[in-house]
């Protein structure tokens, strides 16, 4: 990053404090957060503006982008008072927000103008693309987005993940195709009925405008919006894909198709690893980094004789901050100091053996454990529930009864934003058993991190 670009930084106010609306049943309160979290976005989406064109080089470059944005400055007006635009190469985003603070207030306003330079932005990008090209656009993007999420956190994502997907991925695979399939492509798309993605724009070479996708997306709650869009993103990849394909052969669809993936997958993993993120990928396509995600949603199998990876996962999952939840076959204090688990960790003691202090499951109410598990999710946004007793499960209530067990967790934990570990030793399974246990599992690899 530049020396002015960082300088910019300095100048620019802080976005306001994000606070998802949903959570605050207070009236009055919960517009003030949801002005809170709109002049985030405001503030987050002048700042983007900003770096962004600070970004941009060589010289000649910005000039064209300046030059043509010029022609276009009546469709901003709060950009038009005196002193907005720097004679240099950034906006005054200070004087932008004074002047629009001062004008109006008020959720309404704040949502106005982060439309405006949603807007701007679409613009800005387009115009440098056409004098560059949309892969060095893109590259700048991702540089200037980057940068945000540092300085302001991951809700900036809600801005920015319309372009990585719709952008980076399908906008990629989208232009390699000839026009009678980006025909195609456009009329399924406008005859989906994801609100999101019905009017996204796309012209008769692939490009696509979304900015009608970020101002659908942006005022959502967080966790809401950023499911919503990649709902949305998996439906269009999954009805899509077999018409690209089809124009561009299997080989040549699969292997595109993985590449561009395992690209975003390199630049945003620890962001999408915590949504699901894979059911985008369409069937037949291997992505190999979507191994290595944890993702929400699913239940893990760990084949091991001692549950020390396992732990790993499930430690390094709570040390992230996600909630947890331990269920084994061993003596709680027993796990807390081999494991280093902190007490405000919950520990299930699966034995008949009645402990003062300890929460314990009996032999007899293994279903118990579907509820602990319906109340862990009701009661938390985000956690990993680790069952470290199959082989104590299995001898008590039978291997057919146990796997209905699991499918019954699984039922809950799957539209949710939780993961179940199951640790195994495989030695204490037939070839039978593992082969049905792997088929309602992922595999825990060696290199899945959440």
């Amino acid at each position: 990053m530049n020396q002015h670009n960082s300088d910019t930084k300095k100048k620019n106010a802080s976005p306001g404090t994000t606070t998802d609306t949903h959570k605050n049943g207070d009236g009055g309160g919960k517009v003030n957060n949801q002005l809170n979290r709109k002049n985030f976005l405001r503030d987050g989406s002048i700042v983007f503006t900003n770096i962004f064109l600070s970004n941009i080089a060589p010289e000649e470059e910005f000039n064209t982008v300046r030059a043509t944005l010029s022609k276009h400055a009546k469709q901003f007006p709060r950009m038009l008072d005196k002193g907005c635009i720097d004679l240099n190469r950034w906006l005054n985003t200070n004087m932008i927000l004074k002047n629009i603070d001062r004008k109006e207030e008020g959720v309404e306003c704040v949502s106005k103008v982060c439309r405006e330079f949603i807007s701007l932005n679409t613009k800005i990008m387009d115009i440098y693309a056409s004098t560059t090209s949309s892969e060095k656009m893109k590259d700048v993007f991702e540089q200037t987005f980057r940068e945000l999420v540092k300085t302001y956190g991951e809700e900036f994502y809600l801005y920015g993940l319309p372009f990585i997907l719709f952008k980076e991925i399908f906008e990629t695979f989208l232009m390699e195709c000839r026009k009678k399939t980006i025909v195609d492509v456009k009329n399924k798309i406008r005859g989906m009925d994801e609100i999101i993605v019905k009017q996204m724009g796309v012209d008769e070479n692939g490009e696509i405008n979304i900015e009608k996708v970020q101002e659908n997306i942006v005022f959502f709650p967080f966790e809401e919006g950023v499911n919503r869009l990649i709902y949305a993103f998996s439906r269009v990849m999954n009805i899509c894909y077999p018409i690209i394909q089809e124009d561009l052969g299997v080989e040549k669809a699969e292997k595109l198709c993985s590449g561009l993936f395992e690209k975003i997958l390199r630049n945003h993993r620890s962001f999408l690893s915590k949504y699901k993120i894979s059911d985008a990928v369409p069937n037949g396509v291997n992505v190999p980094m979507i191994k290595s995600l944890f993702e929400p949603g699913k239940i893990y199998l760990k084949e091991e004789e001692e549950p020390m990876h396992a732990f790993k996962i499930f430690l390094t999952s709570i040390e992230q901050g996600y909630s947890g939840i331990c269920i084994t076959k061993n003596y709680p204090d027993n796990i807390r100091n081999k494991y280093s688990l902190k007490k405000e960790t919950p520990i299930i003691w699966f034995t008949s053996l009645k402990t003062e202090g300890e929460t314990c499951i009996s032999c007899e109410e293994t279903q118990r454990l579907v509820k602990i598990t319906k109340d862990f999710v009701t009661n938390n946004d985000a956690g990993v529930i680790l069952l470290d007793c199959m082989s104590r499960l299995i001898t008590t209530v039978g291997y057919d009864d146990t796997l209905s067990l699991l499918n019954r967790m699984i039922t809950i934990v799957k539209p949710s934003n939780f993961r179940i570990i199951v640790s195994v030793n495989p030695q204490t399974l037939d070839e039978s058993e593992r082969y049905s246990l792997s088929k309602i599992t992922t595999k825990l690899s060696k290199t899945m991190k959440p």
